[in-house]
């Protein structure tokens, strides 16, 4: 086991003296990255390195949530919508506020609650429905097919968006 130790030794003095970059000796890690595992441990990697005085590598973008509701009131035919709210609770509680303050008594009920997407709300003669999918176009295409294979008269009365919004 010694003698494996010194060859190695030896070979790896040699590409030293021919000059060949580090990171053919950092176990083929590119520059910046250090060789980590490898022997008893069975697995091997690279990972950045990083000093006190050198930021980690970025990580890339994050991204938030947002979140939308819309809110009804059968009794006095009040509708509301909050969008781009930071938590389903938030923006449940905004929708059912926004329809009481629109003329909804406390009958006002969330109907849709939906998050990084498209909500709308659509209604005919006798009947309304909600739907949701990644853009107003597509939810209020198949709101209208859901209400027109109930009654007639159907409209888009809502359609409200909350996309993730990046935060760094």
């Amino acid at each position: 086991m010694r003698h494996t130790h010194l060859v190695q030794a030896v070979f790896l003095t040699g590409l030293l003296a021919l000059g060949l970059p580090s990171t053919v000796l950092a176990q083929g890690c590119p520059h910046g990255y250090m060789p980590l595992g490898g022997g008893q441990a069975g697995w091997s990697g690279c990972a950045p390195v990083v000093s006190a005085n050198q930021p980690a590598p970025d990580p890339g973008p994050q991204w938030a949530s947002r979140w939308g509701a819309i809110a009804a009131d059968s009794t006095t035919m009040s509708v509301a919508s909050v969008a781009e709210m930071s938590s389903k609770r938030k923006a449940q509680k905004a929708a059912l506020k926004k329809c009481r303050q629109s003329g909804g008594t406390r009958a006002c009920q969330v109907l849709l609650t939906y998050d990084n997407q498209c909500g709308v709300f659509v209604a005919g003669s006798t009947y309304a429905t909600t739907y949701t999918a990644p853009d107003v176009e597509t939810a209020s295409s198949g709101a209208m097919k859901s209400c027109g294979d109930k009654t007639t008269n159907c409209a888009v009365m809502i359609a409200d968006c909350s996309y993730p919004q990046r935060i760094r």
